[in-house]
């Protein structure tokens, strides 16, 4: 490289660039940021400052000029800040541990994991959300490159080890839920999905093993698992090796097994197993006789009366859950539907599932009161849905996972992600426990609450009453 001109050079000072372009010499502004994947600095090009001649020296260039000499209500900057004071305030647990296990990746980590958490989007968009939340001011050395997010996930998975002692601050003396999600193409758009899977790496069709809080839904742990499972599931070996100290298998309708339930019965394991309508197990009996006073008993879960019976099966049994309310629904979007208008409607095909409207059907043997094995299903339920909705855009962030570290980095994102969505909705739980505030309703709320930057200061930006109300009652003011 030329040596650029003593006439030049003279006007170079610290934190910027000479570069010679087309001719002429040009002044950049410049800095470093630490790349923690290459684990080195690397040099940051800021805005052109101006031109450099031999004759009139240097030159401003008209943006800096503009700039310089903007005046102050020019100088705006708005960024998000209500999802970024939730986070930084009511996280700070999570926070405080991924710093402690991830020490040169925690503010990644948090950046990747707010794009999925406040916005459900795709990787690729994390530069423009994470730049225009207030969370870059308050951890502003996260490295958010577009081009670096595989990577970045690399990065992260390498670190199972760390991932697993990230866990094991959550571990509490209470019983747990395990369940298998087969995997998570399993949420990828439908008309997507069988072209696009037959083409994924093994890495990506992985069976996940997660573990929740019984008593609060916390997300606990998750695991990848060899996919060879033959006959019998390999979640009740699994549950022996893991570090969990007590767990209850959950299982789904639709992988409902008899057989590999016969035997986690035969290996001690509890389990929980929701039963299609239609399965023989069920008694409908005492639904016929639409008789409230025929059931065991109700308890209230989130405003409405569950009632329920159980009928025994030798050690285990199956306890049937009625919502009258949902009964009631399904009742009408049976009627309304074209296939059964009341030309079609004959008792043959009305009668048999006339009983199964609105009713949970669980074959378990736990011990659990039925109230709590109510709950526990349906923390399950909730956990699955939102796996499956934070998991649907997955087709877009495919190009990044490149392998089973990628895999494992992308996973723990979103498992981050979980995590504070459960927090989320406990917090709301508390603090409105007579609203049917949703998390997704707060965040859409919290979305809306800015800072403006003027001349180097940030403002908080007027906020409607309504806005106000629910900042004050979550706490981010404190």
């Amino acid at each position: 490289m030329a040596k650029h001109p003593d006439w030049a050079i003279q006007h170079k000072r610290k934190g910027t660039e000479l570069r010679y372009i087309k001719g002429n010499y040009y002044l950049y502004q410049v800095s470093s940021k630490w790349d923690p994947v290459k684990k080195k600095s690397k040099k940051v090009t800021g805005k052109l400052l101006g031109k450099i001649t031999e004759i009139e020296g240097f030159v401003v260039s008209d943006k800096e000029r503009l700039r310089q000499g903007a005046p102050a209500f020019g100088q705006l900057e708005v960024k998000e800040s209500g999802i970024a004071l939730l986070i930084s305030k009511k996280f700070r647990k999570h926070i405080g541990l991924l710093e402690k296990h991830f020490p040169k990746l925690w503010q990644e980590i948090l950046a990747f994991s707010y794009v999925r958490f406040a916005h459900v989007s795709p990787l690729h968009k994390i530069s423009f959300f994470y730049q225009n939340s207030y969370l870059s001011e308050l951890y502003p050395q996260a490295m958010y490159d577009s081009e670096q997010i595989g990577e970045m996930l690399n990065a992260i998975g390498k670190q199972r080890e760390k991932i697993v002692l990230y866990f094991s601050e959550f571990y509490q003396k209470e019983n747990y839920l395990v369940f298998e999600i087969i995997n998570p193409t399993e949420y990828i758009p439908k008309p997507f999905s069988k072209e696009f899977i037959s083409k994924l790496d093994h890495h990506l069709r992985l069976p996940i093993y997660f573990v929740i809080s019984q008593s609060d839904s916390t997300p606990i742990y998750y695991e990848f698992i060899p996919s060879d499972r033959k006959n019998l599931s390999l979640i009740d070996i699994w549950l022996q090796e893991s570090p969990i100290p007590k767990a209850t298998i959950v299982t789904s309708r639709e992988m409902f097994s008899i057989g590999n339930l016969e035997h986690y019965s035969n290996t001690g394991s509890k389990f929980i197993a929701a039963l299609e309508q239609d399965n023989t197990l069920i008694d409908y009996s005492k639904i016929l006789k639409d008789d409230n006073h025929v059931f065991d008993g109700s308890f209230i879960y989130q405003k409405k009366e569950i009632y329920y019976y159980t009928t025994k099966h030798a050690e285990k049994k199956v306890m049937v859950f009625v919502d009258h309310l949902l009964k009631s629904k399904q009742e009408n979007a049976f009627f309304e539907s074209e296939e059964n208008l009341p030309e079609k409607l004959t008792m043959e095909n009305y009668y048999p599932i006339k009983a199964s409207f609105g009713t949970l059907a669980l074959f378990t043997n736990s011990n659990l009161a039925p109230d709590k094995l109510y709950y526990a299903y349906r923390s399950y339920d909730e956990f699955v849905w939102r796996f499956e909705k934070l998991n649907s855009i997955l087709e877009s962030d495919i190009e990044h996972i490149q392998g089973p570290l990628a895999m494992e980095g992308w996973m723990f994102i979103n498992f981050v992600a979980l995590q504070w969505l459960n927090c989320l909705d406990q917090l709301l739980n508390e603090k409105t426990p007579n609203s049917i505030i949703s998390t997704d309703n707060a965040l859409e709320v919290l979305n809306k609450v800015h800072k403006v930057k003027i001349n180097q200061t940030w403002h908080d930006a007027k906020n409607s009453i309504s806005v106000e109300n629910l900042i004050a009652t979550l706490g981010l003011n404190d």
